[in-house]
């Protein structure tokens, strides 16, 4: 399971979630282009080493941005504070290795269209892979 397929998982077993946005409405990369909002995405913008041992074990630190879709403003800034919740300080496996810390550096809040709030949640992901 990749890092986000992992985020994915995290997100569809979470209590409040999938009552804000359905698993079936996560998407990885891009949602297609005519899908009801409320919808989420994980993306992952950049990878960056941070250090190698001899033994092999390399840690790196990733950066992925959740963009939430929503029908109005309080609706994405209710799904957005769960999505803290959920993913600040988190930890977990995932095929490419253990993510030691999963943690939140910034949001935006944007009006791309009138009505069609979106909200990109920053977070950086320090991954050990043995």
């Amino acid at each position: 399971m990749s890092l986000e397929q992992a985020l994915q998982a995290l997100w569809a077993a979470d209590p409040m979630l999938p009552s804000l946005v359905p698993s079936a409405r996560v998407f990885t990369g891009t949602a297609p282009p005519d899908f009801a909002a409320p919808t989420a995405v994980i993306e992952r913008r950049t990878a960056r080493p941070l250090v190698s041992t001899s033994s092999g074990t390399r840690v790196e630190r990733i950066e992925c941005a959740w963009r939430i879709h929503a029908p109005s403003y309080d609706e994405a800034a209710a799904i957005s504070a769960a999505v803290l919740a959920c993913f600040e300080r988190r930890s977990f496996s995932c095929d490419e290795g253990e993510v030691v810390l999963f943690r939140g550096l910034e949001e935006g809040r944007n009006l791309p269209r009138p009505g069609r709030p979106e909200f990109t949640l920053l977070f950086e992901a320090t991954l050990v892979r043995s």
